[in-house]
């Protein structure tokens, strides 16, 4: 095969690979492994190669990101469920108050509606799960008590979400200046590596309850093709239906009844005009040991 076609069939193009060799020189020039600091008010620091990019966790009633979310395409109407929000400033830029620039802010949240793709972003994981469960059928029969049917059937429920449940969202990424004012190179690339890093820490400090963080989502409206998540190594599953689910009071035609969904109760099946390219990022080490404490081989 040519390098060319080659290539082409891996979706890599030449501005991907120049932003590579980019990122790869940085990381040359700095230690091994990038450092991360924590500061009062929520701060993260991260340095990645020669960047430093901070990462402050906000409430979403701040003026500033609920700005930012109206002026995304994907006209969101509000933020539900867990989430975290970052506002994103690099280190030793200030604006004309003197505080520190803000470049951005993150939405990352939990994912909506327990969908079928996502079973295939850890096929290994997907199978323990399924195995799992058929265990669990096979631990009661007829004969079995009321309690103790009602407990393996709760477990059963829990299993059948429980990669939604270990997943989160990104459910806004929006960038406050043009690309000309960007302090660096590749400079959305690495606010994304430095979420990436910070969320399963940051995510299990907001809600300890929460089990293992094994992959993490976004949905791109067509016509963007969502490069930003290709050259940081996330994975195109799936395109939607152009279908959207929400919440609703009352029952109509048009309407299903689910205890599964997220939010659970009535929801209303509606077209939406746009449909959404599906992109994963899976974290093989918490798959992985997620996997063990399924088998029975790790306690969680």
């Amino acid at each position: 095969m040519e390098p060319k076609s080659m290539l082409t069939q891996m979706g890599i193009s030449t501005i991907s690979l120049l932003g590579l060799v980019a990122i790869f020189y940085r990381n040359r020039t700095a230690r091994k492994n990038p450092s991360t600091s924590k500061t009062r008010g929520g701060l993260d620091s991260f340095e990645v190669g020669l960047l430093k990019i901070r990462l402050e966790q906000i409430d979403k009633g701040d003026p500033g990101f609920k700005k930012a979310q109206a002026e995304h395409y994907s006209k969101s109407k509000g933020v539900v469920g867990r989430q975290i929000i970052y506002r994103v400033s690099y280190d030793g830029i200030l604006d004309a108050d003197g505080k520190p620039k803000v470049f951005a802010y993150m939405l990352w949240q939990s994912p909506p509606g327990f969908l079928e793709y996502r079973r295939l972003i850890a096929p290994r994981l997907t199978a323990a799960i399924d195995q799992k469960i058929k265990r669990l059928e096979e631990s009661i029969s007829p004969n079995s008590s009321r309690e103790r049917t009602e407990a393996v059937k709760k477990q059963i429920g829990d299993l059948k979400g429980l990669i939604t449940n270990s997943m989160i969202s990104n459910g806004l990424f929006r960038m406050l200046v043009p690309t000309r004012e960007y302090p660096c190179v590749d400079f959305t690339t690495a606010i994304l590596e430095v979420c990436e890093r910070a969320l399963p820490k940051d995510w299990k400090g907001k809600y300890p309850g929460v089990g293992r963080i094994i992959a993490l989502e976004t949905l791109v409206q067509l016509p963007r093709l969502g490069r930003l998540y290709v050259k940081n190594g996330w994975r195109l599953l799936t395109l939607t239906k152009g279908v959207e689910l929400r919440r609703s009071s009352a029952v109509g035609p048009q309407e299903v009844s689910s205890g599964e969904g997220w939010g659970g109760g009535v929801r209303r099946a509606e077209s939406v005009p746009h449909r959404k390219l599906v992109y994963v990022k899976p974290l093989p080490e918490e798959i992985d040991a997620l996997i063990a404490v399924l088998e029975g081989k790790e306690n969680e």
